[in-house]
């Protein structure tokens, strides 16, 4: 039983994240650096912003976003936003399968992947 109320959870957030996706992105001071870090990955430039390398954020998020930039191209934001929403539902998925390998009883490890994926924060 709860294999399957985690797999309606997965499916419901995808389902409703997968419909949000848009072919913009919003820009915001924190998510340009990302995306131009990502385009720097992706053109072989490394971790550099106008090359000059940077340091104050680590490289997960651009290093993903660069794989977007690989696929669909700099301006590919669909991809973009893609990625962000497959990364989020496998954190749920594992959110549920951490917590329950660390002894929680199913419906707790259900909630905790349910607040991992409705977390405002990852979204």
């Amino acid at each position: 039983m709860p294999r399957l109320a985690m797999a309606v959870l997965l499916i419901m957030l995808g389902t409703g994240l997968y419909t949000a996706i848009r072919p913009v992105w919003t820009i915001d001071p924190d998510a340009g650096l990302y995306v131009g870090l990502a385009r720097s990955l992706a053109s072989g430039q490394g971790y550099a912003l106008d090359g000059v390398p940077h340091t104050k954020y680590p490289p997960g998020l651009p290093a993903l976003l660069s794989l977007g930039v690989r696929a669909s191209g700099p301006e590919g934001y669909a991809t973009f936003h893609g990625l962000l929403v497959a990364a989020l539902l496998a954190a749920t998925g594992l959110a549920f399968v951490v917590s329950r390998q660390l002894g929680a009883p199913p419906g707790v490890a259900l909630a905790i992947a349910a607040a991992t994926g409705l977390s405002q924060t990852f979204f």
